[in-house]
């Protein structure tokens, strides 16, 4: 029997539930489906271009700052997420 490693890090997924949460209440929508490749909204936002993510909710304003500090929390990369003090440090936050 071999024995899997998982690199679950709690805090970097709770950041990314954060950053869909912050997106669920201010958007009053879900950001995706699932936060899986298959799902095509998840696709666009995981992709490098998140312009194509963003073009699907031209009709909704959103900041720049709104934007910047959702695509940090919601990296597909856990490493590449914010830190939850740069989240409430970010300038969308004050």
């Amino acid at each position: 029997m071999s024995s899997t490693v998982c690199n679950y890090d709690g805090v970097k997924a709770d950041i990314f539930a954060a950053g869909a949460t912050l997106f669920l209440l201010s958007m009053k929508m879900s950001p995706f489906r699932r936060a899986q490749l298959k799902d095509p909204y998840y696709k666009r936002l995981a992709g490098k271009d998140k312009r194509y993510f963003w073009k699907i909710y031209e009709g909704y304003p959103t900041s720049a700052q709104f934007r910047d500090l959702f695509e940090r929390m919601i990296a597909h990369h856990p490493t590449q997420r914010i830190s939850i003090d740069e989240a409430l440090n970010h300038s969308f936050m004050n």
